[in-house]
């Protein structure tokens, strides 16, 4: 989960593009072919609950971040990869956005021709009722030439749902 420093509010129709870094995960494989032994995070965040009550949601890290606009004023830290998010609110009210859920696990890992990782970009349009998340197929043209040097580690590409009251807190 992301929490942006300076909560905003994005008017009905609006769009918003930020950007967010992430911890690397480390992956401990054995044999041939490799099989998984461990993975855990270069970093680990603070865990934290994400749901609108304790009996609905789910456990996952927390992340403080900064949520630039602006590429050019992202802290670039080591062992860490950008995510591109395209937030797009399609109902008829402001959205006053304060967190929300990434799958960075559903998210793949590319390494550009600088040196930087970035995953696949993520477009979440908020409607009334619900959000639809969908994955892109590739990091945003703002990464330049990649490899791609990661599969998602869990699920799939594609669009899933969240319900609102747990994007906009």
């Amino acid at each position: 989960m992301i929490r942006p420093e300076q909560p905003f509010a994005l008017f009905a129709g609006d769009e918003a593009v930020f950007y967010f870094g992430s911890p690397l995960w480390l992956e401990l494989t054995a044999g041939d072919p490799p099989r998984p032994l461990l993975e855990l995070p270069c970093v680990r965040p603070s865990d934290t609950w994400f749901g609108p009550s304790t009996r609905e949601g789910e456990l996952c890290y927390a992340a403080q971040t900064r949520a630039r606009m602006d590429l050019e004023a992202i802290d670039w830290g080591p062992a860490r990869a950008l995510t591109r998010v395209r937030l797009i609110n399609s109902s008829a009210q402001t959205l006053h956005f304060t967190r929300l859920l990434v799958p960075i696990g559903r998210l793949g890992l590319f390494l550009a021709a600088d040196g930087r990782h970035w995953t696949e970009g993520l477009r979440a349009n908020v409607g009334t009722e619900v959000v639809d998340c969908e994955v892109e197929t590739a990091p945003p043209e703002e990464a330049g030439s990649v490899e791609r040097v990661r599969e998602a580690r869990r699920g799939s590409s594609g669009v899933f749902r969240r319900a609102l009251v747990a994007l906009v807190g």
